[in-house]
């Protein structure tokens, strides 16, 4: 009995010599699909360059529809993956979902293969593919999967080095590359020398020398000028973590972000280092035009944060809206502490200690403003209001405010080793902003040898901050001694951030 669901019909295929032909209908595919392959290019046209442009200014909706209409006209230019994969990156960034996340590991993992299978000679297969790569390895360390990571700037590092040196003219292959290097080379020796083995080099003095050089041609090349403000912040960032060159680094970001008031992307950069540099009221600015409805979500939180070290419990308003109505993982704990701090400023202890009980029970640690927040939910006792005002005047830029709130505390009225260690330190980094260097040493000094508590950060701290300030004047013996100390410290808040400063200043000092 013939099959219904699978005829037989073997007498019609010999009939016509289908067996024969097949093989020759197989080649002929193959011989057109290889035609197909070779006409893929890599064409950073006018229209690639207007889409980069709207993704770096996070108008994502229009940068959509600029690509959908240069895959319609050149459906074989293999630029797209790379604006598709720049897009998704600063989506999935920003908005922290583990189920966006999980789709776009699929993603990347096709474009990857995709640029890979490319034989077309040009620099930009590998600079594609390199960015693709590196994209990939920042989202997967923003969810904490830092060994697959890893591996992505391994094979990126490899892509971009290839580049530069099969194609020395092309000069946008610099602009991660010279920042992967930097980095690399203010790792601890043994570190680089495992990293030397597994293909990475890297000098932080000959990086920062050659990504000044490679501004300078950036800026006189039409070409390449496109990627001019993406690079700009990269070397505001180099200058800020790896050379300790904050003034420069804000200037640098100044002119990076300069669009700050149309770019919601340029006004988180540009908060980001006006807050580390403690230019407050720059940061305000910044960050004010977009609190009512931001198009990123961490500029609320930023602005409440920014809002507090003005000592305007007002913050708490901003945070409180963050905390309500972002899906992601970053800055939960921080920003129920910080929310908390606006009830202290307020005087409401009983609304203080929920919010620290909000702090153990959301968000996690993957973030060192998270982990301290989880600690410092964990005292049992009510941090001091005039250390706590002295902390965020400090960190808002307002030196002779928060010193004035110092003044007003007797040490002897202190509880605790932590709080005096706290007293003393928060002294140092205010005299530090207000030029007393003499000062800023003498009260580190103190926390250091007298009021070392464990852990807490203020002693490493302590140890950096001298480090850098004799690292300025020129006494190399004694920086390199209290860099030194720093590395000692372990088992506390921002660890693995101080550690690389000082390793960045141990190895400026070589």
């Amino acid at each position: 009995m013939k099959s219904v669901l699978f005829p037989v019909r073997h007498d019609t295929r010999d009939k016509f010599g289908l067996i024969r032909i097949c093989p020759f209908f197989f080649c002929l595919f193959l011989f057109i699909q290889e035609g197909k392959a070779a006409t893929t290019t890599f064409d950073f046209n006018q229209g690639c360059k207007r889409a980069y442009e709207l993704i770096f200014k996070y108008d994502l909706a229009a940068a959509d529809k600029v690509i959908a209409n240069e895959r319609g006209a050149n459906p074989n230019n293999l630029v797209l993956p790379y604006l598709d994969s720049y897009h998704d990156l600063l989506e999935v960034f920003f908005s922290e979902n583990r189920s966006d996340y999980a789709s776009l590991q699929k993603k990347e993992g096709e474009r990857e293969s995709l640029l890979e299978k490319s034989s077309t000679r040009t620099p930009y297969r590998n600079f594609c593919l390199a960015e693709v790569y590196t994209h990939d390895a920042l989202i997967r360390l923003k969810f904490g999967d830092n060994i697959s990571a890893a591996y992505k700037i391994k094979t990126a590092y490899r892509l971009l080095k290839e580049c530069r040196v099969n194609y020395p003219a092309f000069i946008p292959a610099n602009k991660d590359l010279l920042l992967m290097e930097g980095a690399i080379g203010t790792l601890p020796k043994g570190y680089r020398t495992l990293l030397a083995i597994l293909g990475f080099t890297g000098d932080l003095k000959k990086s920062a020398l050659e990504y000044k050089q490679y501004m300078i041609k950036l800026n006189t090349s039409p070409e390449y000028l496109v990627f001019r403000q993406e690079s700009m912040v990269y070397y505001s960032f180099m200058n800020y973590y790896l050379l300790n060159e904050p003034v420069i680094a804000w200037e640098k970001m100044k002119d990076a972000t300069s669009d700050y008031e149309k770019n919601p992307l340029s006004a988180f950069f540009r908060a980001s280092m006006a807050m580390r540099t403690r230019h407050n009221a720059e940061a305000a600015e910044a960050l004010a035009q977009y609190a009512s409805n931001p198009p990123i979500k961490q500029l609320e939180y930023m602005y409440g944060v920014v809002k507090l070290q003005q000592l305007d419990a007002g913050g708490g308003y901003y945070l409180s809206r963050f905390l309500r109505s972002f899906t992601g993982e970053g800055y939960i704990k921080d920003g129920y502490l910080k929310l908390g701090w606006a009830f202290l400023l307020k005087g409401d202890t009983a609304a203080y200690k929920n919010c620290l009980f909000l702090v153990e029970r959301y968000g996690n640690t993957r973030f060192e403003e998270d982990k301290n927040a989880l600690k410092e939910s964990k005292r049992k006792t009510l941090p001091d209001i005039h250390l706590l005002k002295a902390r965020l005047l400090y960190d808002g830029g307002l030196y002779d405010r928060a010193k004035e709130e110092l003044e007003s505390v007797p040490v002897a009225s202190l509880k605790t080793t932590e709080d005096k260690s706290e007293c003393f330190y928060r002294l140092g980094r205010i005299y530090e902003g207000l030029g007393n260097t003499t000062e800023a040493i003498k009260n580190y000094e103190l926390v250091i040898t007298k009021f070392s508590a464990k852990g807490v950060y203020f002693p490493p701290a302590a140890c950096l901050y001298t480090a850098m300030i004799y690292e300025k004047q020129k006494n190399i013996l004694l920086a390199k001694q209290y860099y030194q100390k720093c590395l000692l410290y372990s088992d506390y808040p921002y660890e693995d951030s101080f550690n690389q400063k000082a390793n960045a200043g141990l190895k400026r000092i070589e």
